[in-house]
Parts: C-alpha cells; sequence; structure tokens
C-alpha cells in the first residue's frame, strides 16, 4: 500500500528530473566544455551514455509534448504495477494438493519433500504444489502424468487473463501507451526507445 501511494510521486519526479530545462542546459554545457574534453575515455564515455540517457527520456522535447511524456509516464508506472501484482497474486492463488502419492509419480525425492513441506506450511496433509518457481518446475519436469503437467502449464499461462486479477486490458493500454511514447521520442517501437 506505501509502494502504491507513492508510486505516481516518484515516477513524476523521474520524469521531471529528466524532462527538466535547467538541468537539461547545464548538463549539455558541461559536457561542451574543455575540462570534459580533457577526461579519460572512460569519464567522456558517461557524460555520453549521460546525454543520450537524457534525451531518450525526452529532454529535447517541447514543454507540451513533454507534459505528455511525464502524463505517459505516471501511468505506464501505475499499471506496469498493476499488471506485476495481479500476476503476482495469480500465482499465489494456485495450489494444486493431494495425499495420493501416485498423482507424483516421476517426482525426485527433492520435489515431494519440497511438496510436503508446502502441504505443511498450510497445515495440509500430503503434498502441495504451486506455481511458485522450484514447485511449478518441478512439476512440469519430473511429474510423469501428461494430464497433471497440463494442469500447471494452463495455469501458469492464462493467469490474469480473466476473473478479478484479469490484466488483457491492463496489457492493451500498456503497450498502447508505449507505443505513444515511442513516437513521441522520435522511434519506430518501444524496444529501441
Amino acid at each position: 500500500a506505501a509502494y502504491n501511494a507513492v508510486l505516481p510521486k516518484v515516477t513524476k519526479f523521474r520524469s521531471r528530473l529528466a524532462l527538466d530545462e535547467g538541468l537539461w542546459a547545464a548538463l549539455q554545457q558541461a559536457a561542451a566544455s574543455p575540462e570534459i574534453a580533457s577526461l579519460d575515455a572512460t569519464k567522456r564515455r558517461f557524460i555520453t551514455k549521460t546525454l543520450d540517457s537524457f534525451r531518450r527520456n525526452g529532454a529535447d522535447l517541447s514543454p507540451s509534448d513533454k507534459e505528455t511524456l511525464a502524463r505517459i509516464n505516471t501511468e505506464l508506472a501505475q499499471l506496469t504495477n498493476t499488471f506485476s501484482q495481479n500476476t503476482l497474486d495469480a500465482t499465489n492463488a494456485f495450489e494444486f494438493t493431494t495425499t495420493n502419492q501416485q498423482d507424483l509419480k516421476g517426482l525426485p525425492e527433492s520435489a515431494l519433500t519440497l511438496g510436503r513441506a508446502l502441504a505443511a506450511a498450510k497445515g495440509l496433509e500430503g503434498w502441495r504444489f504451486t506455481l511458485q518457481g522450484l514447485s511449478y518446475l518441478a512439476i512440469m519436469t519430473y511429474a510423469d502424468d501428461p494430464a497433471l503437467r497440463r494442469h500447471f502449464y494452463d495455469a501458469y499461462s492464462t493467469r490474469c487473463s480473466g476473473g478479478s486479477l484479469d490484466n488483457v486490458d491492463n496489457l492493451y493500454r500498456i503497450v498502447k501507451l508505449r507505443r505513444q511514447k515511442a513516437a513521441l521520442l522520435g522511434f519506430k517501437d518501444f524496444p529501441v526507445s
């Protein structure tokens, strides 16, 4: 809750830092100074990378485009955070429990031990497996039962595709905003911006 409360403020601060005209002018002036030219190659490279980063984050945009970019950055931060939280919650919500070891045929003792520990942690008998990394990979790698592997695969692949944790609309909005951001910054698409 605390993270969510400060996220818009932190995002706005980071956006404003890269978009601050005074800071951008000072960086450009410093980069053009004779002192910078006399630095070793590593330090000059750092200055170049810093200037490139400011440009990629909108330092050369018009004031109205900077406002648009700041709005996009804030909305993207909120949407990607919601997307991540929904994915985590959906991952944590899934569990498979059994008291029949035959259901787990093929799993090594280490995976069975994990399953017993996960069940015991919830006060359950038998074995419990989730979509968390070690648990999911144990089922997908070692379980002899193709139906069990399919059950886990489907659960993992369809997380957040319905119900209260649905991420479909979030995903479409994120893609749309990333396209807008890339275009605003003069790039063909988001990955190269």
